[in-house]
């Protein structure tokens, strides 16, 4: 299959570790299990429910698939159990998250119910031991399933027209501490072992398999952090990692090859990889209205073509190494290889035992990770931030980004992805657990490469305007 874009992959960064999507409302409700009480062990239980109207249900360019808006209703329950004793700790969290969408149009062509989700779910469990010991222990593990509309708009009915990301990540080891008594400098010293399934919609898939590949990734992490003030802490990081795909040799299909032509041919290498990183920073509120994270790096990845020439046969002329762009295309200069993490967030209006009436923030990350259809994505992130709370009953939260996404390998182009998003919740007072929410916002994708400018292949974009109403009920114990 020939991918067209980055959205998964970018949807996967920034949802990882249990970060919530932006622009969707998330109400909540807590219920005690019976006979579950136990000493400083905390329960809960969330639900979300409410619609969800999007302008661009498939995010089609409008060109090649038509636009064809999509109601949805969603009901997201959640669980999680939690328990802090002082020297050990652990918190494990359970999300299981339904869409459903209705035909509101079933005259045309297109079947929007192809967009249902029913298996999207994220679980976290981490676990910190021995936290007052010289030697301690801990463990971090994440699994998701997340889809994503493909850009296909489908009319078949029963047709799924969602990528899907089914992944776990494991991180665990040991914490060093000079001594046991409140140490402010400790080392933990982990590894890490990741596993990543990606499937496609049975209409582009070569075979009836719709899984297109899967990768493994595994490798050595050191965390250094020094506490100089009871909330601020020097950080220093320096990670090994390799990536093995199971599929170097990746079919190249689907009906906009048809239509349009592709220089990629019938195949797509997907090489193997290995990524090191190394940096460090400042990280933590500096005074009690700001918080900072100032954190810069250096790192490569280096693309093992070798991987795909075993897996060549017949497809080798197709796959010849022509030009800077291809599949042996390292991450190995200086300026694709510098990390920056930068954050400040003020908070305005009252502190102490009220929230702040108003937080302000800006934050910057240029990275790069490895990609699924292509060798790599060096990316810039450029964020800003609005929360705003006023009285007890209503608050107001506002962000915007541009991020700029560069792909690098046999498939090479740039994007520029534009998101806007707002929501207001209204309250009745602090202690209730019944709330409302409503949400709307804009996603755009576009080609930022001058070649764009004719439109065709390379021009493709969506445009999404959405919005949300929400009802929670929230109860803890």
């Amino acid at each position: 299959m020939l991918f067209r874009d980055q959205r998964l992959t970018e949807w996967r960064t920034r949802h990882r570790r249990g970060a919530k999507p932006a622009g969707r409302f998330v109400a909540t409700m807590l219920i005690m299990g019976s006979g579950m009480a136990h000493a400083g062990t905390a329960k809960e239980a969330r639900v979300q429910t409410g619609i969800e109207y999007h302008s661009n249900a498939f995010l089609s360019d409008g060109i090649i698939n038509e636009i064809e808006p999509g109601l949805s209703l969603m009901v997201r329950p959640q669980l999680g159990l939690a328990k802090d004793e002082g020297a050990n700790a652990f918190n494990v969290r359970g999300a299981w998250s339904v869409r459903k969408y209705l035909d509101v149009r079933p005259d045309n062509a297109f079947t929007t119910t192809n967009l249902d989700r029913w298996r999207d779910m994220d679980v976290d469990g981490n676990f910190d031991l021995r936290r007052e010991s010289p030697v301690g222990f801990r463990a971090n593990d994440h699994f998701e399933v997340i889809s994503t509309p493909a850009e296909l708009a489908t009319a078949e009915e029963g047709t799924n027209a969602n990528i899907r990301l089914t992944s776990n990540d494991l991180r665990g080891g040991l914490v060093l501490r000079p001594s046991s008594e409140g140490s402010a400098l400790e080392a933990a010293l982990l590894g890490n072992y990741g596993l990543d399934r990606y499937d496609v919609p049975d209409i582009l898939a070569a075979s009836s398999n719709a899984n297109i590949n899967n990768r493994t990734s595994y490798g050595p992490l050191l965390d250094v952090r020094w506490r100089f003030l009871p909330r601020t802490s020097l950080v220093a990081r320096a990670s090994m990692n390799w990536l093995d795909w199971e599929n170097n040799l990746v079919s190249a299909v689907g009906a906009d090859v048809a239509a349009t032509g592709t220089p990629y041919g019938s195949f797509i290498g997907k090489p193997d990889a290995s990524k090191w990183h190394v940096g460090g920073g400042l990280r933590g509120q500096v005074t009690d209205r700001l918080a900072t994270v100032v954190e810069v790096g250096f790192g490569q990845m280096t693309y093992d073509e070798t991987s795909v020439a075993t897996a060549l046969g017949a497809a080798a002329e197709e796959l010849a190494l022509v030009g800077e762009e291809n599949y042996a295309r390292d991450l190995d200069t200086f300026g694709e290889g510098i990390t920056t993490n930068l954050m400040v967030k003020y908070a305005l209006g009252s502190l102490g035992d009220q929230r702040p009436r108003h937080t302000v923030g800006l934050s910057y990350k240029k990275d790069f990770q490895d990609a699924f259809f292509t060798n790599y994505n060096a990316f810039n992130n450029f964020s800003g931030q609005y929360t705003g709370n006023f009285g007890q009953a209503i608050a107001v939260d506002l962000e915007g980004t541009f991020r700029l996404d560069g792909y690098h390998g046999e498939i090479a182009r740039t994007d520029a992805v534009f998101r806007v998003r707002s929501g207001v919740s209204w309250q009745p007072s602090k202690d209730s657990p019944l709330g409302v929410a409503l949400g709307a916002g804009w996603n755009e994708r576009a080609c930022a490469d001058a070649e764009c400018e004719g439109g065709g292949f390379y021009g493709v974009q969506y445009d999404d305007f959405y919005g949300t109403f929400g009802v929670s009920y929230t109860y803890k114990d």
